[in-house]
């Protein structure tokens, strides 16, 4: 499954798009200290990371881990079958052949599924806020806090790559979220001011902004900043 969610430059303005006008806005008042500037999102758990946090956006996100789907064991197929005769020798060989082949295609399928690659884990509603995120979904409410990321990469428009430490362990996961953009640059204004993506401005899709000068260009609107 990829991990990149890029477009052309003829489609149709999506929530991903309007997410990068919003995330411009955002912190652009978040660089300038403004709090009182940033929206408000009101959600059904209180944030817990810092007093004076506030939650500024929300959606879904789905959730990629690193794993293989198998060990790379299967079962092998030795049942035995004989016939006399012509015809029953024909059959016995019909009957191996189509053994060995099963096998072969079992052998295959188990060491291509104990083939580590980036799959689907979970999806849940995604919180972001002044200090950290919140995943929320059916099995409860997880918090991350920014402190406790070690490392954030976009890898495509809508996709950041995350790598911290839980409660549990280590963790290394790719977000697939139309807030990646938002969640990056946050994060690196907290923890990681010289990210290169953050300092490049390389953040932003590549063509976002040839696209939005073009839906602009009949109404009295501006480019965001940066």
């Amino acid at each position: 499954m990829g991990t990149s969610r890029g477009r052309s430059d003829d489609a149709p303005y999506s929530r991903h798009d309007a997410a990068i006008w919003y995330t411009h806005r955002i912190v652009a008042a978040a660089e300038a200290g403004d709090v009182e500037a940033l929206p408000r999102i009101a959600t059904p758990f209180p944030p817990r990371h810092a007093v004076d946090e506030v939650v500024v956006a929300s959606g879904r996100v789905d959730v990629m881990t690193w794993r293989a789907l198998g060990n790379g064991s299967y079962v092998h197929n030795g049942g035995f079958f004989f016939a006399t005769g012509a015809a029953g020798l024909a059959a016995t060989a019909l009957f191996a052949g189509a053994q060995a082949v099963g096998n072969s295609a079992r052998r295959s399928q188990a060491a291509a599924a104990a083939t580590p690659r980036w799959v689907h884990d979970w999806s849940a509603q995604l919180s972001v806020s002044t200090h950290g995120f919140y995943f929320e979904n059916a099995t409860g409410l997880l918090p991350w806090g920014f402190a406790d990321v070690d490392a954030m990469e976009l890898v495509g428009p809508g996709a950041v790559s995350m790598r911290g430490s839980s409660t549990t362990g280590p963790i290394s996961w790719i977000l697939l979220t139309d807030w990646a953009e938002l969640l990056l640059v946050f994060w690196a204004l907290v923890r990681h001011r010289q990210h290169p993506q953050y300092v490049s401005g390389s953040w932003v899709p590549p063509g976002w902004r040839d696209r939005e000068q073009r839906r602009l260009s009949t109404s009295q609107a501006e480019l965001p900043p940066g």
